[in-house]
């Protein structure tokens, strides 16, 4: 449990109370049925966290952030009550406000959360970013650019045009072995090989530093995001196999969490959302209501 910083009071992480929200829009995807979304709409309005933007920055107050686990993987975030995962994941949420009511014949409320949702895009990108990067709450107030604050953002779609380009530079050059242009005529292209260890966060957040390379450039092709999947690095799913993982472990080695778990739901559960935003790998059934 813990405080909100301002604005009412949360149960728990700010991005677990967005995927309550985001896995009924899954599910309604995947099973094509509407009718627990119909029933619970209302109930779910508030996992959007609109109810805790600040009218004085425009953004969502609150310091309840679990941004990756284990914490030795967050890449130093600067956690502030104006923070970038917080208002990333209301952003998205807010986002699946508007599907959910589209499916459910609800345009005023369909309008309402875009609108807000569209406000909140433009206070992320006028105070937390710095020219190059996200920061990790207000640029004047918190500087510090982590590499999940660009990662989420991107990933959930709330980087505008002018600044797209550069964050997805900024996430894929942060990546080490470094992702570097491929060879001309060569397919797929060659995965990073060496010591260093990758992506600067955890498991739990590689999915989401994926859809960021996938959907940040449309130029790239995917090709970047290709590499690291592919990879052997440390912070690969292939060094987890080599280490005799036949799921997804909670951290990608021991000696960043000596106690993992060799079976992570969090770590694991990251994959399945592929085939959502990918209509050639998934085609969800007619929904129905």
């Amino acid at each position: 449990s813990g405080s909100s910083g301002g604005g009412g009071a949360q149960s728990c992480h700010a991005e677990w109370i967005v995927l309550t929200l985001v896995m009924v829009r899954d599910d309604a995807l995947h099973t094509g049925d509407l009718s627990f979304a119909r029933q619970h709409f209302d109930a779910l309005v508030p996992a959007a966290l609109a109810h805790l933007i600040d009218p004085q920055w425009g953004l969502v107050k609150t310091a309840d952030v679990l941004v990756d686990w284990p914490p030795g993987q967050r890449d130093r975030f600067n956690v502030s009550v104006y923070n970038a995962v917080a208002n990333a994941f209301a952003y998205r949420a807010l986002r699946v406000l508007v599907e959910l009511a589209a499916w459910l014949s609800r345009p005023d409320d369909a309008a309402r959360h875009a609108a807000t949702a569209e406000r909140l895009r433009r206070a992320i990108n006028h105070h937390m970013w710095n020219g190059s990067a996200f920061c990790d709450g207000i640029c004047s107030l918190t500087p510090h650019t982590a590499f999940h604050s660009s990662a989420y953002l991107l990933a959930f779609g709330a980087v505008n045009q002018t600044n797209r380009p550069a964050a997805w530079r900024y996430v894929r050059d942060r990546i080490s072995s470094p992702v570097s242009p491929r060879p001309a005529g060569s397919w797929p292209p060659a995965p990073p090989v060496g010591s260093h260890d990758g992506m600067p966060c955890s498991s739990y957040v590689a999915q989401y530093a994926l859809e960021a390379l996938y959907a940040g450039n449309a130029t790239d092709h995917g090709l970047s995001a290709l590499r690291v999947l592919e990879s052997d690095v440390k912070h690969s799913w292939l060094h987890m196999m080599a280490r005799g993982a036949t799921t997804t472990m909670e951290a990608w080695d021991t000696d960043e969490k000596p106690n993992l778990t060799w079976s992570q739901c969090a770590a694991g559960a990251r994959l399945d959302p592929w085939a959502t935003p990918c209509p050639t790998l998934c085609r969800p059934r007619p929904l129905r209501t």
